[in-house]
């Protein structure tokens, strides 16, 4: 039994851009000037210049493929260069993606109010907004957004907390479980079946104060019915972001 559980908890972590339902249980979402299409997958304007997204979106796509999209349904058809996070790895049966993070650079300056990125988490709940098939199968115009999700604390270790005796003794689940344990992530635990699905991957997810906590990453296969998905925890990219922006401006 504990066999068959682990393989199934492999098995359905899977990357959210394939095709399958968006946002759900969400509502349509309200104006922000900030919210960016990115491909299949979602984005976000932390300045003038620089749109943050999951690497595993833009990861091997050729940058004049990657279509940019604003909410208010103008493209930007201006792009300078993608940079992915340069300790990106990809998700496999044995590990989970590890600095799922990418900057988009623009080759000019747009109007916006961009999002802030804390240097520390202390937000308790949590929104997101991100495009992505509906539990239809179509397509919406505009992006769907829920609220008020909890975050649970200590990046993810709260999911495997609650199941550590499944992970004890089979050195394959050891390794699966140490990737929740590298630091780059939060979790989210799901209410209502309100959820992130595939679509939906470099959403931004707001905390209580307006900041950018966040970026969705990955979560189970079932969307409705997973317990939690995780995200990106931007506030470890600081220092990352920050040199990216000063080299744009040499």
């Amino acid at each position: 039994m504990r066999t068959l559980i682990l393989t199934t908890l492999a098995l359905c972590l899977s990357l959210f851009p394939r095709e399958s339902a968006a946002i759900t249980g969400g509502d349509p979402a309200t104006p922000k000037d900030y919210l960016i299409r990115v491909g299949l997958c979602t984005g976000a304007l932390i300045s003038e210049r620089l749109i943050v997204t999951a690497a595993h979106c833009v990861h091997n796509t050729p940058v004049n493929l990657i279509t940019l999209k604003r909410m208010n349904g103008t493209y930007l058809r201006q792009k300078q260069r993608v940079i992915i996070h340069p300790d990106y790895e990809g998700w496999n049966q044995s590990a989970v993606k590890r600095n799922d993070i990418a900057l988009i650079v623009l080759d000019e300056e747009i109007e916006v109010t961009p999002l802030t990125i804390p240097l520390e988490n202390t937000s308790q709940s949590v929104s997101l907004a991100g495009w992505g098939k509906r539990e239809d199968g179509s397509y919406p115009r505009i992006p769907f957004e829920i609220a008020q999700l909890p975050l649970l604390p200590h990046y993810a270790h709260s999911f495997w907390d609650n199941n550590i005796d499944l992970l004890i003794s089979d050195d394959e689940a050891q390794d699966f479980e140490a990737s929740f344990f590298s630091g780059d992530f939060l979790a989210i635990r799901v209410t209502e079946g309100k959820s992130a699905c595939r679509g939906d991957s470099g959403a931004p997810v707001i905390g209580d104060q307006g900041e950018l906590v966040g970026i969705v990453s990955h979560g189970q296969d079932d969307c409705v019915n997973q317990e939690v998905f995780f995200i990106t925890d931007i506030s470890q990219y600081t220092g990352w972001i920050s040199h990216v922006e000063e080299t744009i401006h040499e």
